[in-house]
């Protein structure tokens, strides 16, 4: 059963590694050595330990959330999409309205100017039994332009147009409920990662723990074995829950790192992962709506 299970992991960690150099446009043969993951790696989380504050503190943790919901709010595509349709869609209800009193005017023009056209004197006609007859014919002007004014009151259009204006203030209210649903969703979306974020973050301590006491508990368990006051089964059962505890440890910084990079998903932008410029400018946005949402809070518990 063992060997069964070796080898199902083997297999997993090969499908995984295929799937990452899809991803990385690698040759898919070509094997992969990855580094062990530590969590005050600054190459992967940089300033691991000034966002750490922010999620072991629950006030902090709090400040945090509100300023990651405002933060995603203000850049979700999803979000600036619909603003535009909704300003759009207020713009044109708000003609159909104006259009039911308000009269239109047109205004219409022409300028044309032949160059071809040339002026000659009319031939004569000579007509039999008449003789010769000069009709005043003309040849028209090379340049003609004219100008008009028109102006129209819609007094009765069947209602078609009070259809229409009644039709886009539904779609108009449809589009803000639809907005106030996605930042419903989005804030869902935020505050779960959040949270599974600060609960896979502790996670990695208490796992530390549950690792160092299951190498004790080995240690005890080996002296016990071999003064012959401890059976084998014990003992592999002992080695079993440290292995089992090592890889808890181990599992649960991966998971903190899954999580945060779910947060960045549902955030739409999450700066921690870009340039060093952006990031600072990222934490000192943050440190900003703490400091007055701080002084704020403090100004209500005086009161």
């Amino acid at each position: 059963n063992a060997r069964r299970v070796a080898i199902q992991a083997r297999t997993m960690v090969n499908a995984a590694r295929i799937q990452l150099n899809r991803l990385l446009r690698r040759p898919q043969r070509v094997p992969l050595s990855p580094k062990p993951l530590s969590l005050n790696d600054p190459s992967i989380i940089p300033q691991e330990a000034q966002l750490a504050q922010y999620l072991e503190n629950p006030l902090m943790f709090g400040i945090f959330s509100d300023f990651m919901v405002s933060e995603c709010v203000a850049h979700t595509p999803e979000l600036r999409q619909l603003d535009a349709a909704i300003a759009t869609k207020s713009r044109l209800t708000q003609s159909l309205h104006r259009a039911l009193w308000l009269p239109k005017v047109q205004l219409t023009g022409e300028i044309s100017y032949v160059a071809y056209r040339q002026f000659t004197d009319a031939q004569p006609i000579t007509i039999p039994g008449v003789g010769e007859i000069t009709l005043p014919l003309s040849s028209g002007p090379r340049f003609n332009w004219y100008v008009g004014l028109g102006l129209s009151v819609p007094i009765f259009t069947t209602f078609d147009q009070t259809y229409q204006a009644r039709q886009g203030d539904h779609e108009l209210l449809q589009l803000r409920r639809q907005r106030a649903s996605l930042v419903q969703q989005i804030e869902q979306r935020i505050r779960t990662s959040l949270n599974n974020s600060r609960a896979f973050r502790a996670g990695i301590v208490f796992s530390k723990i549950a690792a160092t006491a299951a190498g004790k508990n080995l240690k005890v368990a080996q002296d016990a074995y071999l003064r012959g006051v401890l059976s084998a089964v014990s003992l592999i059962d002992a080695q079993n829950q440290k292995s089992a505890g090592d890889l808890a440890a181990a599992t649960a910084v991966y998971d903190f790192h899954l999580s945060l990079i779910d947060l960045q998903r549902a955030s739409a932008d999450f700066e921690i992962f870009n340039k060093p410029s952006e990031r600072q400018a990222w934490f000192e946005r943050l440190q900003k709506y703490a400091n007055k949402r701080t002084a704020i809070r403090a100004a209500g518990v005086q009161q």
